[in-house]
């Protein structure tokens, strides 16, 4: 038998409330309440997000940019979440991707109702009105999306050169596109084990060479290995 890991996935001990934004630049917005567990197994992903934290009724807002490689991540306790998960191709062109990239940056804070960002103070944002600061965010210039990107990375040809597509996706994502796609087969590989397909099946399915390269993957990128999360459900 395989020993679980030490952290469970999100998805597993949070209750989220979610919704679709009405904006093309955020895939969905959630929310959520800390539960009483130290940590949680955050999942590579491409996306990047601004999560608001409210704990004791103070708010934080951190920038969280793409994550390569599964971890444990602590849970502050007696706190609120809300986020904003962006498209893939929608970006900030003041801030650099890449620098994002398997870290966070906070921004300043005046009181508990404004935050600072660019030069000037914002409101900070609630889950009700989200799709408000996505807005004010691209009217100021501030957030725009790269539709060259979005169809390159949903599979589609582009009239651009390998290099050039590569470069576009670095700036709007801050990895690459076959990162991206490494991601992406990762965790379909992990819905397809927790609903009941077989390893061997799982991995010729969504293009691994052969199991042993599935298990290495999913170890690195969602933390668990194949028969863990064939165990899981």
């Amino acid at each position: 038998m395989h020993a679980a890991p030490a952290s469970k996935r999100a998805e597993y001990i949070f209750a989220f409330d979610e919704r679709a934004s009405e904006t093309p630049f955020v895939d969905w917005i959630w929310r959520t309440r800390s539960e009483p567990v130290e940590a949680f197994m955050s999942v590579a992903e491409p996306r990047w997000e601004i999560v608001v934290t409210r704990q004791h009724g103070k708010p934080m807002v951190t920038i969280r940019g793409a994550v390569t490689a599964a971890s444990s991540v602590h849970i502050p306790q007696d706190a609120d979440f809300f986020g904003m998960r962006f498209a893939l191709g929608a970006f900030m062109p003041g801030l650099a991707a890449h620098s994002l990239t398997d870290a966070w940056h906070t921004l300043p804070q005046n009181g508990n109702r404004f935050l600072w960002l660019d030069g000037d103070y914002w409101e900070t944002p609630t889950f009700e009105n989200a799709d408000v600061f996505i807005e004010r965010l691209r009217r100021a210039g501030m957030l725009t999306r790269d539709p060259v990107v979005e169809a390159a990375l949903n599979g589609e040809r582009t009239r651009l050169s390998k290099r050039t597509l590569q470069r576009r996706i670095y700036r709007a994502v801050g990895i690459s596109g076959g990162a991206v796609r490494q991601i992406r087969r990762a965790s379909d590989a992990a819905q397809f084990l927790e609903e009941g397909a077989s390893i061997s099946e799982t991995a010729a399915r969504v293009g691994y060479s052969d199991p042993a390269h599935m298990s290495r993957s999913l170890r690195r990128l969602v933390g668990y290995t194949p028969k863990m999360l064939a165990g899981e459900s």
